[in-house]
């Protein structure tokens, strides 16, 4: 028995398949010198044997009976044929040495001494016995130490690689949430650009539809006037282009005259040869008299076409002059007037302005006594729950403000800002009202005597208040009507302004009127041109002069005819809307002095029924508040038991997956798989060959597993199930609120371990 347990434990992982020897390799020095240590003690020889005469005096004994015996047998057969007589007597007769001899090795086997040396014997034995068992034992906590320090070592890797996942997943969670952050805050920017360019565009396009207009009407006449005084330096040039002509017609009549001339003068050569002298003389006074001639008809040409080209450009220029007078004058007709209208509307916005001020200190003052209403009817709760003494009075404080209050929302609130506003007010109320209630049992007795005093205090700022809510009311009506008088002297002043644009059209049409008459003044120029064949230069030059005068007479007249149009629009613009803002300003305030005392009346007939409404609308909502937050709690309770059943049923799944995928595992890292180990998973044990593969994939292995994943599709396959399914589990575990701790279990349970070790086999964990 004593040398079976440790062969046991020597052959027991021979049979674990491909994998058996990794785990026994760094233990099997020390194995092995500590049972040859063992096998050694067992074979020295003890110090002291026992004695050899106990073995010498039973070898006598039994030398003596086998020489009776064969003495006995001897006789019997040199005796007569035996019978059975002689049998009995023979048996008699041999039986009492051999008694004797028996008793005799009894008597000496039972001495003390040897009784002691068998005790020695014993002893011995059990001792070797105890240091043999020490030895395993020493052994086999050797294993459990090296098992729980790299158990350990395990632990706190695992433990090291949570918490850096853990601040992973951290600093991804606050990148994630800052980026958030920062694309709510750029959409919202974005949003209030779009919002503020669709307002402008949405101004822009209003106005570009009446700016275009008046940019066409003005580019159209002086698009006409560009033309018409084009067209008519045109015909001018026409005219010049004639005159030069006609000029190089005279030219050529005087030479056709000269030639005839001179071939005259040959024939009266050749007739007249006496002749000669005289006849060269009266040549030569008929060249210079030509000469003359032909010099002063050039002198004349070139002085016509002089004056031509001079009174020419002297007209171009006038009609350049009187072209940029006009886009001068037009210019600056249009800056005046855009001046006026910038005035006009900074006027406006200013008025505009002053209203939004006067409405904003209304609304200001409004809220300031909506938040005093609003510290008085905490007061009034707290004074109306203190005692029953003072509780009437606090009631009917409590309706006549809350009233006041009510009927202030009622005019100027919407009804979903009032609504926001009873919730806010009825969370704070209850959360006062708890408050309160918790203090009034320490307070009640003290509190008592304050009732009276407090409840005159109420009624006099009550009484006090009421004229300032009415003025407050007054003054947002008139402010509100001040707005529709503002809105109808708008639209006033805009039928003032196109009053004055209708003018400016007019003003424009008499302009083009003009610049017609100027056309037409170009017309008398033209036709005076033509008649410059038949009349001489003073006529032309005056004709000219007159065209010039008549340019400039137009142009002053539609700068005078634009210069007083535009004031008196603007004026007349300024008068009208002085007359409407004060008409508009003005105007309503007496009546609108006659209607307070008649709206304050009402409102506090209205206000008593509105406060009382309230009260029922608070006390509904407290109820409805209470009623919900028991709701939710029990709902809250409900999911949470709900998704603690559903995670203990998928958790208890995925493990009897994980455990029938280990089975596969085992099959492909093991071909032995032992009949007991099956025995024991039918019985219940689930985990045995998570266990047994745990035990084949050690870490000195994890490149022969690499290669076995790479190479064996059947292998790779449930690898990458086992994995799947476990991290599926683990997802599912942390996600509930305490599956911190029980994934933390699971990763250190046999799945965890194999888990672990096939993903660091397979470089999983380093990706």
């Amino acid at each position: 028995m004593s040398m079976g347990y440790p062969r046991a434990e020597a052959q027991q992982p021979q049979g674990d398949g491909v994998f058996a020897g990794v785990s026994t390799v760094p233990e099997s020095a020390p194995e092995e010198q500590t049972l040859a240590e063992w096998l050694g003690s067992e074979a020295e020889p003890d110090e002291e044997r026992p004695s050899r005469r106990p073995a010498i005096v039973g070898a006598i004994i039994v030398l003596l009976a086998l020489a009776w015996i064969a003495v006995s047998a001897w006789s019997v057969w040199r005796a007569a044929p035996p019978s059975i007589e002689s049998a009995l007597g023979w048996a008699n007769l041999v039986s009492p040495p051999l008694i004797l001899l028996g008793i005799a090795w009894i008597i000496l086997g039972r001495s003390p001494r040897r009784e002691t040396e068998r005790f020695r014997q014993a002893v011995a034995e059990m001792r070797s016995e105890s240091t043999a068992l020490e030895n395993v034992l020493a052994i086999v906590a050797q294993r459990l130490a090296d098992n729980k320090a790299q158990l350990t070592g395990e632990a706190e890797r695992l433990m090291t690689l949570g918490d850096e996942a853990a601040d992973r997943l951290g600093r991804v969670t606050h990148y994630l949430a800052r980026e958030t952050k920062t694309l709510d805050r750029q959409a919202e920017a974005l949003e209030s650009a779009a919002s503020n360019a669709r307002v402008d565009i949405g101004v822009l396009l209003h106005d570009l539809p009446r700016a275009e207009e008046q940019a066409r009407a003005v580019g159209t006449a002086l698009r006409e006037v560009g033309i018409e005084a084009h067209s008519q330096a045109g015909s001018l040039e026409g005219q010049l282009s004639a005159l030069a002509a006609r000029g190089r017609e005279a030219d050529e009549a005087a030479g056709g005259a000269a030639q005839r001339l001179g071939a005259h003068l040959a024939r009266i050569e050749s007739n007249a040869a006496a002749a000669s002298e005289r006849m060269e003389q009266a040549a030569a006074a008929m060249t210079a008299a030509i000469d003359g001639s032909m010099t002063q008809a050039s002198d004349a040409v070139d002085t016509t076409r002089s004056a031509l080209d001079a009174q020419g450009a002297a007209m171009l220029a006038s009609i350049e002059q009187n072209r940029a007078a006009l886009e001068h004058a037009g210019e600056e007709a249009t800056r005046n007037l855009a001046q006026r209208l910038e005035t006009i509307s900074g006027r406006i916005q200013g008025l505009a302005g002053h209203l939004a001020t006067q409405d904003a200190a209304s609304h200001a003052l409004m809220d300031r006594l909506s938040r005093e209403m609003a510290s008085l009817e905490e007061r009034f709760d707290t004074l109306r729950e203190s005692g029953s003494t003072g509780a009437t009075i606090l009631t009917d404080s409590f309706q006549t403000v809350r009233a006041c209050a009510q009927e202030l929302f009622t005019e100027l609130g919407t009804g979903h800002e009032r609504a926001g506003d009873l919730i806010d007010r009825a969370h704070e109320m209850a959360q006062a009202l708890t408050a309160v209630a918790e203090q009034l049992d320490v307070k009640i007795s003290s509190s008592l005597e304050k009732v009276e005093a407090r409840a005159e205090q109420t009624n006099a700022a009550a009484t006090a208040i009421l004229p300032q809510v009415q003025a407050v009311e007054g003054s947002a009506d008139a402010a509100a009507m001040r707005m529709g008088e503002a809105e109808a002297s708008l639209k006033t002043q805009q039928d003032v302004l196109e009053a004055l644009l209708t003018r400016l059209g007019t003003g424009l049409d008499t302009a083009q009127t003009q610049i017609l008459a100027l056309g037409e003044a170009a017309a008398e120029a033209d036709r005076a041109a033509a008649k410059l064949s038949s009349e001489t230069g003073p006529s032309l030059v005056e004709a000219l002069v007159r065209v010039r005068e008549t340019a400039g007479q137009a142009a002053e007249r539609a700068r005078t005819a634009i210069g007083a149009v535009i004031p008196e629009s603007a004026a007349k613009l300024a008068d009208a809307s002085r007359d409407a803002i004060a008409a508009a300003i003005s105007g309503p305030i007496q009546q609108q002095m006659d209607d307070v005392a008649k709206s304050a009346e009402s409102a506090a007939d209205a206000a008593r029924a509105a406060s009382e409404r309230l009260t029922r609308q608070l006390l509904a909502i407290s109820e409805t508040a209470a009623a919900l937050e028991r709701r939710m709690d029990e709902e809250h309770k409900t999911r949470e038991e709900q998704e603690s059943a559903a995670l203990s049923r998928r958790v208890a799944l995925l493990i009897e997956s994980l455990n029938s995928t280990a089975i596969d595992v085992t099959k492909v890292l093991s071909n032995d798989v032992t009949d007991s180990a099956w025995a024991a998973y039918l019985k219940g044990d689930r985990g045995i060959f998570t266990r047994r593969a745990v035990r084949l994939l050690d870490s000195g292995e994890a490149r022969e597993v690499l290669q076995l994943y790479e190479t064996e599709p059947e292998f790779r396959e449930q690898v990458n199930r086992y994995i799947h399914d476990f991290e599926s589990m683990i997802r599912r575990v942390l996600a509930d609120r305490d599956g911190s701790a029980l994934g933390v279990t699971i990763l250190s349970s046999d799945m965890g371990k194999l888990y672990v070790a096939l993903a660091q086999a397979i470089e999983r964990l380093r990706a």
